[in-house]
């Protein structure tokens, strides 16, 4: 087994919480600016 074997999974879980914080981060902005328009429309 090589190192590249060894990291392989490791990068794939890199990715996905990349890829999960990157949703996270989106959806509370997204909450963010309709709270925003939420509070200019009062």
């Amino acid at each position: 087994m090589s190192d590249w074997d060894l990291l392989t999974p490791g990068i794939g879980l890199t990715v996905i919480g990349i890829v999960g914080v990157g949703i996270s981060l989106a959806g509370i902005a997204h909450t963010f600016v309709e709270g925003m328009h939420a509070v200019s429309l009062l």
